[in-house]
């Protein structure tokens, strides 16, 4: 039998903490990304950028925990959805939402099938086309309230 070191909720949030760092440090390419087409929000780019930032975000988090060196992930569009592979193949599938908006108010969700620990990183785009986006991390039920 393999041991495996365990996937779990706390290392996800440590990721999403480093994922957000990162996201923060690419004011110049969110500054690029269409976020609406007329009523519809396309966060299809934010996506892809907040995705490449957590494949980044996890090699500097194997750095932290050696113990999941050995753990490589693919993170895959819409929001982050992360394949966190083993070296035996096997794989476990979590989750980062994303959000984005310009008011401070978070838009709503699928409340009955929301996993209120998820973590959540909300980015608030600037009013201004100049301005800085504001990139914040939290679980679900922290960023509620």
């Amino acid at each position: 039998m393999t041991y495996h070191q365990k996937i779990t909720n706390e290392i996800v949030y440590s990721l999403c903490i480093k994922t957000t760092q990162l996201l923060k440090e690419t004011q110049d390419k969110l500054q690029k990304i269409t976020w609406t087409n007329g009523e519809a929000n396309l966060d299809t780019e934010y996506s892809q950028l907040a995705c490449n930032c957590c494949s980044n975000a996890w090699d500097i988090t194997k750095q932290i925990y050696p113990e999941y060196s050995k753990i490589s992930i693919v993170c895959n569009p819409p929001d982050i959805n992360i394949t966190f592979i083993y070296l035996d193949g096997s794989r476990v599938n979590k989750k980062i939402e994303l959000k984005s908006s310009k008011s401070l108010k978070m838009p709503g969700s699928t409340i009955k099938k929301l996993d209120v620990n998820q973590p959540l990183i909300y980015c608030v785009r600037p009013q201004d086309i100049n301005g800085e986006y504001r990139i914040r991390c939290s679980q679900y039920h922290n960023a509620m309230g």
